[in-house]
């Protein structure tokens, strides 16, 4: 049993710290599915042998079989851990010791068993169906939550357009906030100081099936003296006039505030479109991204 506590040990405590420094390698979304599968099976699997065994040991001829398994797992547990690390050094230590006191008290009730009668059986064998369901059932329930939780196939959320229309989609976003921008007085001219794709990251590594397409204007040139204030004169009628395009063409507002002279919104699209618009301390700007969509080029439905 107290074999069973440490794997427990193991699957709640070792998981979390292994997901933090996953997380500080910059792991991507297969190698926490791997990693959490691998967990999954090295604790589930040999805390169901090594219940058997503890049921049936000295009672049954099977439990000497039960044993057998239950120590071939913890052996196997022992070689995964060794890889960890120094921190799987120390859970190895433990296994092993357990192991060995497991196994010579369970040879010891074996031969016991043998010089005297074995106690009575009746109902072992339900005991160890009921052991046997259980246990099956809690590796399928858990392998289905890490299939979902580190879905391969839908790592992000779904969207309904791909990096075929991205372009298309940005410039449609665009286009009434830039028309509305256009008759404020005193607004200069945008031009734009970046536009174009990046990749998007699963963990540490470039996503192959996905990308990020984004388009920024910028509506000040840093080598003139611009005094565009979001309190007063352009600045002030741009924001309305950005707001109030917004609104008419059913965009959600999630974030406006203003910090340190800057004035900041943010809002974003049904489709997943989001803008934001900047003004003030010479650096009045309106971006849009598409965010992380579906990399047409790579073969991706």
């Amino acid at each position: 049993m107290v074999q069973i506590m440490v794997n427990a040990g193991i699957g709640f405590v070792g998981l979390p710290v292994a997901t933090g420094l996953g997380a500080m390698s910059g792991y991507a979304t297969a190698q926490y599915h791997s990693m959490t599968l691998g967990f999954i099976i090295l604790t589930v699997i040999p805390s169901a042998l090594q219940l058997l065994a503890a049921c049936n040991i000295g009672i049954t001829a099977r439990g000497s079989v039960y044993l057998a398994l239950a120590v071939a797992a913890s052996a196997v547990q022992v070689l995964v851990a060794i890889l960890w690390g120094p921190l799987g050094w120390c859970v190895a230590v433990v296994i092993v010791v357990l192991a060995i006191v497991a196994a010579v008290n369970g040879r010891a009730r074996e031969d016991k068993a043998r010089i005297a009668a074995r106690p009575r059986s009746r109902g072992r064998v339900v005991a160890d169906i009921v052991i046997a369901v259980a246990s099956t059932i809690l590796l399928i329930a858990l392998i289905v939550l890490n299939d979902q939780t580190n879905d391969l196939d839908n790592r992000r959320p779904a969207r309904e357009f791909d990096s075929s229309e991205a372009s298309e989609r940005l410039d449609g976003a665009l286009a009434p906030i830039l028309a509305a921008l256009a008759e404020v007085e005193g607004m200069p001219d945008p031009r734009r100081d970046f536009g174009g794709e990046q990749a998007c990251m699963d963990g540490g590594h470039e996503d192959p099936d996905w990308i990020e397409f984004e388009v920024d204007l910028q509506f000040e040139d840093p080598k003139a003296v611009v005094n565009i204030s979001p309190y007063a004169g352009a600045g002030a009628r741009a924001i309305e006039a950005v707001k109030a395009s917004l609104i008419e063409n059913g965009w959600e507002i999630s974030d406006e505030r203003v910090h340190s002279r800057v004035y900041d919104l943010y809002a974003e699209r049904e489709d997943g479109i989001r803008i934001g618009f900047e003004v003030g301390a010479g650096m009045t700007r309106l971006w849009a991204t598409t965010g992380c969509v579906r990399n047409a080029d790579n073969g991706q439905d």
